[in-house]
């Protein structure tokens, strides 16, 4: 059985029959303020005054199943939680952050699923010399002018709901739209004389026109603008737009994925679009896919995973192997290593000590006799007896600073603060210095979670700076 505290995550529960119960535990915003248990379907789902929220079920499910539908009943939980008056909760990162203990093909398993954010800051300083040597002055930037569009971007950006940020980050659209070729109306009567959907059409056709927006998004497929009607206008924006017999909604997995996807495109075409209708100051650097890829070969040279019952948060932030001191370590299963852009993940797996009764406080993944991540944002200690393995999935997940999303999540992660200086002579830019300095953070928040992310210098070994430093401006 698996219990954190008093709450049980799986297992056979005490005068249960022999019941098997498999379950899933997903992490919350915040503190509940008060316990309840619900029965919904097959399911119990327990809000036990935590920062978590866990659901369990008798069926026999695959692992994707026990996700896709134990978020699904959490959320219902949650939206009878806060109808009764106990509190607006939300889900922190399901799918990527969660505890899941399943029962299949007469084995019970424990899978830990970690994610933390590797948040790079590029910043480049470029100065011109005469042939003299002679630094000549730059000109000073204008100020960029204040656009109501700004508010509606930045709403979107502090909004810690997906379906609320694809909303203000729609309404950016539609200003654009407006502001390229605005909708037919008739002043007169006072009234719109263009159906909004054929309107949509045409101003993405002279959006195009002025500013070539279809071969800068790269979009799956070779006719954007059906696309975007099809995928954003009609799929997504009236759905969340119109309540009456709508299709997505809030607490179904599918719903989430595909909000998530029609997000991060609307917001790649609403930046594009401002940057160069409006005097927007922008530029910045990022750290590039190919770069990220090496870093993480590094990380990952020698890496394995361990459990450990060491408490460590009076340790603070220099903490290392022998202070874990684990008792579980598990190997990396290589052909589950999967890389994609921006997402690094990493499974390790071991079978649990037979008959132990273990009490996890930490764990985390480390690169040979190095450190390299730890990680506990329980409240309690999590009890772990009778199961027969466990694994753990580490994501790892790239956010370039000057993209980064600022409102908070549910964990503490060290970010690395990389300074480039550039001089620019006679039209040639040569790279003079790299200068790289990490910072290791570890604190609590509001939930009282705790977990932080550490890299050794392996893990930027042998960079080259044509490989990931890549300073970007979308004006000339």
């Amino acid at each position: 059985m698996v219990t954190l505290k008093n709450t049980i995550l799986g297992g056979k529960a005490e005068g249960s029959g022999g019941t098997n119960w498999s379950g899933i535990l997903f992490w919350l915003n915040a503190k509940a303020q008060g316990s309840k248990l619900y029965h919904l379907g097959n399911w119990d789902v327990e809000i036990s005054g935590s920062n978590f929220i866990v659901a369990r079920t008798t069926d026999v499910l695959t692992n994707a199943e026990m996700r896709k539908k134990g978020y699904n009943v959490c959320e219902k939980a949650l939206d009878i939680f806060c109808a009764d008056g106990l509190g607006a909760l939300h889900i922190i990162s399901p799918f990527e952050r969660n505890l899941l203990l399943s029962n299949t093909d007469g084995k019970t398993s424990l899978w830990i699923s970690c994610a933390e954010d590797f948040t790079i800051s590029v910043q480049a300083t470029l100065s011109v010399q005469d042939k003299d040597g002679n630094i000549i002055p730059s000109a000073p930037r204008s100020q960029t002018a204040w656009e109501n569009v700004y508010s509606y971007y930045r709403y979107s950006k502090l909004s810690n709901n997906i379906y609320d940020e694809y909303r203000w980050m729609y309404l950016v659209f539609e200003i654009i739209m407006q502001r390229i070729s605005p909708i037919g109306f008739d002043a007169v009567k006072n009234k719109p004389t263009e159906k909004e959907g054929k309107w949509i059409l045409r101003a993405l056709r002279e959006a195009d026109t002025q500013f070539g927006w279809i071969t800068a998004m790269n979009w799956p497929t070779t006719d954007p603008i059906t696309y975007f009607y099809t995928e954003q206008y009609d799929g997504a924006r009236c759905n969340l737009f119109h309540s009456k017999g709508g299709h997505l909604q809030p607490n179904e997995h599918i719903s989430l994925n595909n909000v998530s996807m029609r997000l991060k495109e609307l917001d790649q075409l609403c930046v594009f679009l401002m940057r160069r209708i409006y005097n927007v100051n922008a530029c910045g650097g990022v750290l590039t896919y190919h770069g990220f890829e090496m870093c993480m070969n590094h990380l990952f040279d020698n890496a394995s995973a361990y459990l450990s019952e060491t408490d460590i948060m009076p340790l603070g932030s220099s903490v290392s192997l022998q202070d874990v001191n684990p008792f579980l370590c598990l190997d990396e299963i290589p052909e589950k290593a999967m890389r994609e852009n921006e997402v690094v993940i990493h499974v390790f797996h071991a079978p649990f000590p037979e008959h132990e009764e273990r009490k996890v406080r930490s764990y985390g993944v480390k690169n040979g006799d190095e450190l390299a991540i730890y990680d506990y944002p329980y409240e309690q200690t999590l009890s772990v007896q009778g199961i027969d393995d466990v694994y753990l999935v580490q994501m790892i997940k790239l956010v370039n600073k000057s993209d980064k999303k600022q409102h908070k999540h549910n964990g503490i992660v060290s970010s690395y603060q990389m300074s480039v200086c550039f001089l620019t002579m006679l039209k040639v830019i040569q790279v003079r210095s790299i200068l790289f300095s990490s910072h290791k953070k570890t604190c609590r928040d509001v939930q009282s979670s705790r977990h932080t992310l550490i890299y050794g210098p392996k893990a930027f070994a042998n960079l080259s700076v044509a490989a990931f430093i890549c300073c970007k401006s979308d004006r000339t």
